[in-house]
């Protein structure tokens, strides 16, 4: 398992070091403020997943690595596409990549490290319990 080693922040200062762009550039390809790329850079705020998924793929590194785990920099677009193909053979699809390497995750984890992830995935949907409430029009629940 991918342990963190760095933080979002350290990660994307270095990807914006070594671009032979400017962050001006960066923040009008990514139609925000420089102050915006000053502020991730600082630290003083991130951004959210989505917008860390197209600069993965902006700066053509893994999510993963930009997140700040212990894995290799390059991106997931290779490993991605082998899980998209396992993916097909299953019932349910993820929407997103993260999903997918969590469903792929699981699979090939001991039962002991399956229960545990399992756990957390349970602690995240009670906490977040209202996003994944379904509802009539009306207002009742599904």
């Amino acid at each position: 398992m991918a342990v963190k080693v760095s933080s979002f922040r350290e990660r994307f200062t270095e990807l914006v070091n070594e671009s032979p762009k400017s962050r001006t550039q960066i923040a009008a390809e990514f139609g925000v403020a420089k102050q915006t790329i000053s502020a991730w850079v600082t630290g003083q705020s991130s951004p959210r997943l989505p917008v860390i998924t197209s600069l993965a793929d902006y700066f053509d590194v893994s999510v993963n690595w930009l997140l700040g785990f212990d894995v290799p920099k390059v991106s997931d677009k290779e490993e991605y596409q082998k899980w998209s193909n396992y993916l097909d053979t299953m019932d349910y699809h993820p929407q997103t990549y993260e999903a997918a390497i969590l469903a792929r995750g699981i699979d090939q984890c001991s039962p002991e490290e399956r229960e545990q992830a399992l756990s957390v995935v349970q602690a995240l949907f009670a906490k977040h319990a209202d996003y994944f409430r379904k509802e009539n029009d009306d207002g009742t629940e599904l």
